[in-house]
């Protein structure tokens, strides 16, 4: 594979530092940390050989967004990926794609939808490589006895996600 240029940008949010990095082709890479040089330090070993820049016209229009979204106002993160998974880790994230904000399920749920009633850690590990999170809402995804479980960056940062989403989808309720 050739060298190519990822562009990225470091943004303060509510639940830490996400680093957001894209390619000519798409998002890809969306992680969250406490540390700008740590976050940097793990793209650039995700990503060996290739250049890096932070060219933030480039990043802009996934900023805004992900800002929109801290802000509390629904999304609808429609990217284009430039990511690399197995048939079953794009299984799992197209599944995870179909959850609605403020919505959860659990592994086991996203297991049995997929025909794999006995693959909940394998929906596990496919959560837990997502390169974009918030993006493929793996962070939707609980425990069978309703459990947080685990995330990739942290329970508080999970539970600080899904808090948001259901004031989200709460603040678009209406009464009749």
């Amino acid at each position: 594979m050739r060298p190519r240029v990822v562009n990225f940008q470091i943004i303060n949010t509510p639940i830490g530092y996400a680093l957001i990095a894209a390619t000519d082709k798409g998002l890809c890479y969306l992680i969250f940390g406490d540390n700008c040089q740590q976050l940097e330090n793990n793209l650039k070993d995700n990503f060996p050989d290739n250049f890096f820049s932070k060219n933030l016209a480039s990043i802009q229009k996934y900023t805004q967004l992900i800002d929109r979204y801290f802000q509390g106002q629904e999304n609808d993160f429609r990217f284009t990926f430039d990511i690399e998974a197995t048939a079953f880790q794009w299984a799992v994230w197209q599944r995870l794609l179909k959850i609605p904000t403020g919505k959860t399920l659990s592994y086991k749920n996203i297991a049995q939808s997929l025909g794999n009633y006995r693959s909940s850690r394998a929906v596990a590990r496919a959560c837990s490589s997502n390169p974009i999170g918030l993006i493929i809402p793996c962070h939707r995804v609980i425990r069978s006895d309703g459990k947080i479980g685990g995330y990739k960056w942290g329970a508080q940062r999970k539970l600080a996600l899904l808090k948001l989403e259901k004031s989200m989808t709460s603040k678009n309720l209406t009464l009749l």
